[in-house]
């Protein structure tokens, strides 16, 4: 009977911090569409807030906030008029894919923002 001889070498060592992968979820729970925002945001009334909408030439404030979830919704009708979380305005506002924006993203989310 014949034998290899392999050499030997040593197991590879695991990297010591390799992050968990970052899902939708994580990130919605650090990271508030309206912390995205650089305008201010001034209340209008029953809970709502309201500033100027980054998507378009905006003179008037437009995009309605809900300070209590941080989404927000372009009354004029940017996004179709859809509510956005934070992944869905950063795609908005960079013109990239959900999963570029989640990727974006992920760093927020990873140090608990």
């Amino acid at each position: 009977s014949r034998t290899v001889d392999c050499p030997r070498t040593e197991p590879a060592t695991p990297p010591t911090s390799v992050p968990a992968p970052v899902t939708c979820a994580d990130v919605k729970a650090h990271v508030r569409a309206m912390d995205l925002l650089t305008t201010p945001i001034r209340p209008s009334g029953q809970g709502w807030a309201l500033t100027t909408c980054p998507l378009h030439d905006d003179h008037n404030p437009s995009l309605a906030v809900n300070p209590r979830t941080g989404d927000v919704k372009c009354l004029a009708g940017c996004a179709a008029g859809r509510w956005l979380d934070a992944i869905g305005l950063y795609a908005a506002l960079h013109s990239c894919t959900t999963q570029t924006a989640l990727r974006d993203l992920a760093p927020y989310a990873l140090t608990g923002r």
